[in-house]
């Protein structure tokens, strides 16, 4: 198989790529796209950074929003439990957001091994 480049890829393509991509990330990828991803290393690796950056994009800005979510909450004289329900979810959101970062840190230095013994 042919490997891929971006600039010769729709829009549709590249979504279709990320999908694959996403689903080896979730262990729930086929042989065939394994393969697939194999075959365009530098695709899935950029794919996979590219994931990591709007992963910590997101943490940043949540943490932004966290803290005006609880400025207002208080000023609007929210209760405790609101609060603590606000804050554990936030926690909540922030630990699996963590544990997928892991994941992608592991799969980018997966496909720089590959990468460097092709």
């Amino acid at each position: 198989m042919n490997s891929l480049y971006v600039h010769d890829m729709t829009e549709s393509e590249i979504k279709d790529f990320e999908f694959i991509v996403t689903n080896d990330i979730k262990n729930s990828s086929t042989r065939d796209d394994l393969e697939y991803l194999k075959n365009n290393l530098d695709l899935w690796l950029y794919t996979l950074l590219s994931m990591k950056r709007t992963a910590e994009y997101n943490v940043s800005s949540r943490n932004s929003n966290k803290k005006i979510s609880l400025t207002r909450m208080r000023a609007d004289d929210a209760s405790q439990s609101e609060i603590d329900s606000f804050l554990a979810s936030e926690e909540k959101w922030k630990v699996n957001t963590v544990k997928f970062l892991s994941v992608l840190e592991r799969k980018i230095l997966y496909v720089k091994l590959l990468i460097k013994q092709a």
